[in-house]
């Protein structure tokens, strides 16, 4: 694998400091979740849950939140993006100026939902002139997960609780 190969990928798995994009306060939600899976796995890195909706005093894990990510005095190596898609492309513009070189976009409603879709796609690949700028995970995907160092199975998960989610599909294995 050549140098260029590794460090893109260890801005995936590596990173010093992560945005949190539609972090949220609401225990339940997906960004809320990704941030606490951050911090209750033992994450060493700075975290920013971002979200215009809070106001700078307002914390999740004892991490303050920010309006958008050119609010972040700090370098920021990897952004998680957790929003609506119609909101994508203007936050990817702004992680371009701030120069994040990495983002994983779980946001769904691009190719796959047609010709509206096929635009917004486009739109990221211009934005990051085709992905020299930001290399990007997804769009519709579910993240990565990185199984070493203070990793604990046992709190991890997109859901934890009381309860489970089942889907039988005849032919599944």
């Amino acid at each position: 694998m050549s140098n260029s190969v590794i460090k893109i990928v260890d801005l995936f798995y590596n990173p010093k400091s992560i945005a949190v994009i539609g972090a949220s306060k609401v225990p339940m939600k997906g960004g809320n979740r990704i941030v606490n899976n951050l911090h209750s796995n033992g994450y060493k890195g700075q975290i920013y849950p971002v979200n215009p909706n809070y106001n700078k005093e307002d914390e999740l894990c004892g991490f303050k939140f920010k309006k958008s990510v050119l609010d972040i005095e700090g370098e920021v190596d990897l952004a998680i993006f957790y929003v609506n898609n119609r909101i994508v492309t203007n936050i990817l513009k702004d992680c371009v100026k701030k120069g994040i070189k990495a983002a994983i976009i779980q946001s769904a409603g691009f190719e796959e939902v047609g010709v509206e879709g096929l635009k917004l796609r486009d739109e990221i690949a211009a934005i990051t002139e085709n992905f020299s700028k930001l290399h990007i995970i997804g769009p519709n995907c579910m993240g990565i997960s990185r199984f070493d160092g203070d990793y604990d199975d046992k709190k991890g998960g997109f859901f934890t609780g009381q309860f489970a989610l089942t889907n039988y599909k005849r032919g599944n294995v």
